[in-house]
């Protein structure tokens, strides 16, 4: 698996920590909306690396899980992404999304003779709306970043989520129904 591949993997996974409120609602819905959004995203990313070469700007519109559509516009290199998604009427584990969402991230990584550090820095800003099984608007105001480094047979790895998700703190919200 390529270095891109995992930049979009790694984002992918990150995003599913995720979402914030101007109609606040418990931290139990607002996993609830976003676990939905990050379902539908997940094909998104991969229809993207799919069509569109390292480095350059595209524009992809894909089909959620339950109708509505997921509009990806932005590039992504090895090191790095730039995204704008959005949802129109995206529906999705019988939530409907409507909004939109600013993505980027950068990954870095180094090796040596034995050992090998990569870490992957996320911030993703917006708002989005769902409806159905959840009734919230989530203001998006996330920050993260994930490292792993080898030595050896040694292996550590952090994560780390700032930020709050429909008025609650982020990582309590990241930490519902896991």
């Amino acid at each position: 698996m390529g270095v891109r591949r995992l930049v979009l993997l790694s984002s992918l996974c990150c995003l599913s920590l995720a979402c914030a409120s101007t109609k606040e609602g418990d931290a139990d819905s607002a996993a609830q909306g976003w676990r939905a959004a990050s379902a539908a995203m997940q094909g998104a990313a991969g229809d993207f690396q799919a069509e569109v070469e390292p480095g350059d700007t595209d524009r992809i519109e894909v089909g959620c899980p339950g109708g509505g559509t997921l509009v990806l516009d932005g590039a992504a290199s090895d090191a790095s992404f730039d995204f704008t998604i959005a949802f129109d009427a995206c529906t999705s584990q019988d939530i409907r999304i409507d909004g939109e969402l600013s993505y980027s991230g950068e990954n870095r990584s180094e090796t040596g003779d034995e050992s090998l550090s990569s870490a992957f820095e996320f911030e993703y800003v917006g708002e989005l709306s769902f409806s159905g099984a959840v009734d919230l608007s989530c203001t998006i105001d996330v920050s993260g970043k994930t490292s792993t480094s080898i030595e050896g047979t040694n292996v550590q790895s952090e994560a780390e989520l700032r930020g709050s998700i429909c008025g609650h703190d982020a990582q309590a919200v990241a930490s519902v129904g896991n």
